[in-house]
């Protein structure tokens, strides 16, 4: 015999739930959630909304599981927000929008907002400290900031420019780009003023793309201005058979004379010149590069190859306050070449005291020496 009863969803509609756990609520409403409802469909939305910005809100996070969804009018109607979660939304600004004066954080993920939104959407947030933008798409793949107590920066995407109007309490930025597209061009204004606003922070994460940001024009050997407060620095995907890709990253690190933390994630292209790239490296142990404050290193996914051994033993002469050197290595084609790093990092260490640490993914196999160059059990 089948069951008589029916399941909530069957008996009641999704509106009606919601309507009903909105009104028998009772006090102030500190965050709300709504994820992978089409607004179209649900237009009950926007009344929610309206119901919730008159319950002190404090975090709202929408998902669309469609990216041209427009924003329901309500939403910029809330004065309270600290956190604002917006992803898959298509977002027009309201004529009447006051902005969010005490919003703290912003996430933007696969939105849809024309530049000129953008811009005036940053500019009425004026306590706005951490901002997190993914797959921005706009007409322009400009970005324009004023954000007067930005602390943290982070994007993904793709990019043409940015620049940043007003953010001198910025102190940590991420960028993920295909700067690619756009290296052979001449530098800008706002890349310069990029390169400004690099010089206060205290902790960059990139990659490649961006090292072939700071190509524009040729390949850099000094930046205009020294990065003295960047700490901690992290690149990823950096391609050390790629000469032009190498020299950026020597250039930023030299740039960057009060540098503790380095943190590199290599890339193996087969399509590249290594002994160039080799040879360069090389000639480097001859010219100043002030580590004088590294301490730690990581460098990851390293394969062995003779671009990414001398970056090593460049590093380790020219660091020298490093304590810790760590090997990260994932994938080596050749046991041969395997050897041979091992022999290389064991010759290092036999001139260098510092502590290295060596760690193949495929074999559990750990070199640990001691400050001493003594190797450890």
């Amino acid at each position: 015999m089948k069951s008589s009863k029916k399941s909530l969803r069957e008996k009641y509609s999704i509106e009606s739930i919601i309507y009903q756990i909105l009104l028998l609520h009772e006090g102030p409403i500190i965050k709300f959630i709504l994820k992978d409802v089409d607004f179209e469909f649900y237009p009950a939305i926007d009344h929610w909304l309206h119901f919730l910005s008159n319950h002190h809100v404090e975090e709202l996070a929408l998902w669309s599981p469609f990216s041209d969804q427009l924003m329901p009018y309500h939403l910029f109607t809330f004065d309270h927000l600290r956190h604002l979660y917006l992803a898959h939304v298509f977002i027009r600004l309201p004529h009447a929008f006051k902005g969010f004066n005490k919003l703290l954080r912003l996430d933007l993920v696969n939105v849809v907002i024309a530049p000129a939104e953008f811009k005036m959407l940053i500019s009425k947030c004026p306590m706005l400290e951490y901002m997190d933008v993914k797959d921005l798409y706009n007409d322009l793949g400009k970005l324009e900031i004023d954000a007067p107590n930005l602390k943290s920066f982070c994007f993904s995407g793709e990019l043409v420019l940015i620049c940043f109007k007003n953010a001198s309490h910025l102190s940590k930025m991420s960028i993920r780009t295909a700067f690619d597209a756009y290296s052979t061009l001449e530098p800008t204004e706002s890349d310069r003023n990029l390169i400004e606003v690099l010089g206060i922070l205290s902790s960059l994460e990139s990659d490649g793309g961006f090292l072939l940001f700071l190509a524009k024009g040729g390949e850099p050997h000094n930046l205009p201005w020294h990065f003295n407060h960047l700490t901690d620095l992290s690149l990823s995907l950096i391609r050390f058979q790629y000469i032009v890709e190498v020299k950026c990253a020597l250039c930023l690190i030299r740039s960057s004379p009060n540098l503790q933390s380095l943190e590199i994630e290599s890339s193996t292209s087969s399509k590249a010149d290594m002994e160039t790239a080799t040879q360069y490296l090389k000639a480097q142990q001859k010219h100043k590069i002030p580590l004088g404050r590294l301490k730690i290193v990581k460098i990851s996914d390293i394969s062995g190859l003779e671009p990414e051994m001398e970056f090593v033993k460049l590093l380790l002469l020219k660091a020298t306050a490093l304590r810790k050197l760590e090997v990260v290595s994932t994938y080596i084609a050749k046991e041969e070449a395997r050897s041979n790093m091992l022999k290389q990092l064991l010759v290092s260490i036999e001139h260098n005291r510092r502590q290295i640490i060596f760690i193949d993914i495929r074999y559990p196999s750990i070199v640990l020496t001691d400050f001493f160059g003594r190797q450890l059990a």
